[in-house]
């Protein structure tokens, strides 16, 4: 495994651990809402499809780090500023 495999796991997995009750919710709402049952498979289904053609769309990996940095950075802003918004209107405690 190269080292930007293991890095994009590490990511991935810090992204699934911060957004564990978002992901909780999810898979509450598709086991009682039948119209969104196919909602958790999704994910699932868009893996398999990657895996199965892997060769062809990872053969012109060229890394990005800077870009990928500025990427990350800006979600991080709009992670804060969307804490920030559902914080606002709630008393100190």
């Amino acid at each position: 495994m190269s080292s930007a495999s293991a890095l994009f796991g590490v990511y991935t997995v810090i992204l699934l651990a911060a957004n564990a009750s978002v992901i909780a919710s999810l898979a509450n709402l598709a086991r009682h809402d039948h119209t969104a049952s196919h909602v958790v498979l999704v994910p699932l289904v868009t893996l398999a499809l990657i895996y199965q053609d892997r060769r062809t769309i990872f053969s012109s990996y060229q890394p990005a780090r800077a870009l990928g940095a500025c990427i990350v950075l800006l979600g991080l802003g709009v992670l804060a500023v969307g804490y920030r918004a559902a914080t606002a209107g709630m008393p100190d405690s």
